[in-house]
């Protein structure tokens, strides 16, 4: 398994949800139950790929591959934040609160969201073949650690 395939992969597929969400923040009128279903969609995928990654890089610094991890986890949870604030509006049932939240956090939340990914795969283009490699047959594709003694 190629965690970094995997990774880049759920990447691309945020991509294509954020922009989505885009058609939302630029409709007329919000349409609630819709957004309420993307952004579920996203936040499901999104903690899914966070734990993902946690791990990863977890692994990769057991390994002695030095990467900016303040920077990284503390993007991680700036990014909650601003989907925090949109999953609330929404939860609200408020079409003008979810306007707002998407207006503002959610266009931080998509530019952002980008620049993080570009980041993050800019950091997995430098890693060495020969970590990937001792890290790559220790996870399943779920990236829980497989035993191999």
């Amino acid at each position: 398994m190629n965690p970094v395939a995997i990774l880049n992969k759920e990447h691309m597929n945020f991509a294509d949800k954020l922009n989505q969400l885009n058609l939302f923040v630029e409709e007329e009128e919000i349409n609630i139950p819709a957004v309420s279903h993307l952004f579920k969609e996203i936040i499901g995928a999104w903690n899914i790929h966070e734990e993902k990654e946690n791990k990863f890089f977890n692994a990769l610094a057991e390994h002695g591959f030095e990467f900016p991890s303040e920077r990284i986890f503390f993007e991680h949870r700036e990014l909650r934040g601003h989907k925090k604030v949109i999953n609330d509006a929404i939860k609200s049932g408020s079409e003008i609160n979810v306007e707002i939240a998407l207006d503002t956090d959610g266009r931080m939340l998509m530019e952002k969201l980008q620049k993080h990914i570009d980041f993050e795969e800019k950091i997995f283009s430098e890693i060495p073949d020969k970590i990937l490699n001792s890290i790559r047959d220790k996870f399943d594709k779920n990236f829980n650690k497989i035993s191999k003694e």
